[in-house]
C-alpha cells in the first residue's frame, strides 16, 4: 500500500486540466454514476470549471501518478466546518485500485490546507458499487439516505 501511496501525486487543479476533466466527465459510465447524468457541453463545463477555480468554498484537486499521468480529480465543496468530496476517475486508470489511494493523498492535502474542516460527506448512488467500496476502505461510513443516493461521512481527527 506505501508503494502506492508513494506513487500518487495530489496538486491544486489548473486552468490547463479543463479539458480532461470535461472529457472524463462526460464519459458514459461517469455519467451513469453522477448525479445528473446528461451529456455536459463545453461551454457549460468550462463556466463551471473556471468559476471553480476561483471559488474559496471549493477545492478542485488533481491526482498523478510519478509520470505525471492524471489519473483523477477530487472536488471538496466546504461548507461551515464540512466538506462534501467527490471523485471522478480518468476512465483509463480504472479497475487499476488507484481510487482509494487518489482519496487518501487528496484528504491528507485538503486538512493540510483546512485543519478547521473535520467531517467529510460523500454522496454517492446506490448502485456505484465501486465508489462505496473505496470510500469506506479510507474510513467512512454510511450515514444517511436520501432516496437512491447514500450520504456517507468520515470524521477527520
Amino acid at each position: 500500500m506505501e508503494k502506492n501511496l508513494d506513487y500518487i501525486k495530489v496538486r491544486n487543479a489548473e486552468k490547463t486540466d479543463c479539458d480532461d476533466i470535461f472529457i472524463w466527465r462526460n464519459d458514459e459510465f461517469t455519467r451513469k454514476m453522477s448525479h445528473t447524468s446528461e451529456i455536459v457541453y463545453l461551454d457549460k463545463h468550462s463556466e463551471w470549471y473556471f468559476n471553480s477555480l476561483n471559488l474559496e468554498s471549493r477545492v478542485l484537486l488533481l491526482c498523478e501518478n510519478s509520470c505525471n499521468e492524471k489519473i483523477a480529480s477530487v472536488t471538496f465543496d466546504i461548507s461551515e466546518l464540512e466538506a462534501l468530496i467527490s471523485i471522478n476517475l480518468n476512465p483509463t486508470q480504472r479497475r487499476k485500485g488507484l481510487g482509494r489511494f487518489c482519496l487518501i493523498k487528496s484528504i491528507e492535502f485538503f486538512s493540510r490546507e483546512f485543519p478547521e474542516i473535520k467531517n467529510l460527506l460523500a454522496e454517492i448512488k446506490k448502485e456505484n458499487i465501486a465508489s462505496k467500496k473505496i470510500f469506506l476502505a479510507v474510513g467512512f461510513e454510511k450515514y444517511n439516505t436520501k432516496g437512491n443516493i447514500g450520504i456517507y461521512k468520515k470524521i477527520l481527527v
